[in-house]
């Protein structure tokens, strides 16, 4: 979609903001806090090694990074592969995106994200190409691709 895609320190390991704590980023009680990034699980969660005076409390619950990244389906590695494919594919820097006739799909360029929000399989036509990324099984019939309920593709179109 248009502009810059972003992503929250912590967005990339589900990390919560935890609205149980004071705001102390200026956010006046409204906001809640991201508590620090998990780096790995040793004392201090790769933080910090004074916990006793650590600015914020540490979460516990978050996956820290380095099980992220050691984890291939994790979002941390999700992320940096939609991030490669971006490098990658210049139509997806282009600015200029065509919604298309679905729930949720658009064109840049020759490349189509088609992303299935319904409760039902959908399909959308599409010329000759390559699945760039797929969120699960997928069908290619008669000039169309065929995604189950609640999944994703990124098509680049020869």
């Amino acid at each position: 979609m248009p502009g810059v895609p972003f992503v929250y320190a912590g967005d990339e390991l589900m990390q919560m903001t935890d609205r149980s704590l004071l705001s102390k980023d200026g956010g006046y009680h409204r906001t809640g806090v991201r508590t620090p990034m998990a780096f790995d699980d040793e004392v201090g969660r790769g933080f910090t090694s004074n916990v006793k005076k650590s600015y914020l409390p540490l979460d516990e619950r978050t996956i820290s990074v380095k099980k992220s990244l050691e984890d291939e389906g994790s979002l941390l590695n999700l992320i940096k592969l939609l991030i490669k494919l971006r490098k990658e594919n210049h139509d997806l820097e282009d600015r200029d995106f065509k919604l298309l006739d679905k729930p949720f799909a658009y064109r840049r360029g020759k490349i189509i994200v088609f992303i299935n929000l319904l409760d039902e399989d959908q399909s959308i036509e599409v010329k000759t190409g390559d699945v760039l990324y797929s969120t699960s099984k997928y069908e290619v019939v008669r000039g169309k691709i065929v995604i189950a309920a609640h999944q994703a593709i990124i098509y680049k179109e020869v």
